[in-house]
């Protein structure tokens, strides 16, 4: 849904204008990193995902085990790796005695050195062998076709990382031709009624040039309707505790408000009819419910399973 904000001027050219887009918040890597650990303590997000796999990864992987005595994985975005590392847990976990081979897509060098740091606070993954790709989505897929040979694998995961990729319809196609003939994509991503998904639709220049961050759980299924592949998708249910950014001059609170609108120091350096109505917006029933005294922005997930 798109919908013009009432009070803010927005045209084609608000998306790239410096003094309403401002500095995206990836522009400054340690405070980013920072801003992403705090929202993930905030959130649920991460607990229901890791449960949606627990309770799944039975059924992924004895479609795909019978005959095998390896697994192969693909993480794409995987970041510092805890989602992966989890995954990789529940497979073991499941069938303790199959060797699973990892890779890894993650273009931040900073971010593959903190997966290998996590990777050592996890004794129990014997039998797993680990390689990182230090490149894009699109440079993989180059490689890829330059050497003529595209590796296949059992499982491979897009965790909440869709929107920082591109072309996505080329992206997610080539992904799945490098599944085995039984294997599985999964992608996590934001739901088209979550209230994260609303603000985004309505406050189009949030958005910077090189991301989607307004795409949604909808504008996937749309594409691979197109492909046509078989595809199942599933409700995550998720609520991110933004509270502390009511309060005036919580740094807590800035930090939230910048991972909601992925800005630099947004409550410092946005225009203030913007910051307020981003403000107002937030505490609207139309994106956040109030429970307990808090309020909780609606981020719902969808996990769309290809294959």
């Amino acid at each position: 849904m798109m919908e013009m904000a009432p009070g803010l001027v927005l045209d084609s050219a608000d998306s790239s204008d410096p003094e309403i887009a401002g500095k995206h918040m990836y522009s400054d890597e340690s405070y980013s990193m920072k801003v992403v650990n705090l929202a993930n303590v905030m959130s649920n997000e991460h607990d229901n995902c890791k449960q949606f796999f627990n309770t799944k990864m039975p059924e992924l992987v004895s479609g795909t085990t019978k005959e095998k005595s390896q697994y192969n994985v693909l993480g794409i975005g995987s970041g510092p790796g805890e989602m992966d590392l989890y995954i990789l847990s529940a497979i073991q976990k499941f069938r303790p005695d199959l060797k699973i081979s990892s890779e890894t897509i993650e273009p931040n060098h900073t971010q593959i050195e903190l997966y290998k740091a996590n990777l050592f606070k996890i004794p129990d993954l014997r039998g797993v062998t680990f390689t990182w790709h230090e490149k894009t989505t699109a440079q993989y897929r180059q490689d890829g076709k330059q050497n003529k040979e595209f590796k296949k694998f059992d499982l491979i995961h897009m965790i909440q990382m869709v929107y920082y990729t591109t072309p996505i319809k080329e992206t997610l196609e080539f992904f799945i031709s490098c599944l085995s003939p039984e294997g599985k994509l999964i992608i996590t991503i934001i739901t088209g009624d979550s209230g994260w998904n609303k603000l985004y639709k309505r406050h189009k220049w949030l958005s910077q040039e090189d991301y989607c961050m307004d795409l949604c759980s909808e504008d996937i299924t749309a594409i691979l309707d197109t492909i046509p592949v078989r595809y199942e998708t599933h409700d995550i249910d998720s609520y991110f505790d933004i509270t502390e950014c009511f309060v005036e001059g919580s740094d807590v609170g800035g930090m939230l408000l910048d991972a909601v609108t992925e800005k630099l120091h947004f409550a410092e350096t946005a225009p203030a009819d913007i910051k307020a109505k981003i403000m107002e917006d937030l505490q609207s029933p139309e994106f956040s419910v109030r429970r307990d005294g808090k309020i909780l922005l609606d981020t719902r997930v969808k996990a769309i399973v290809v294959g």
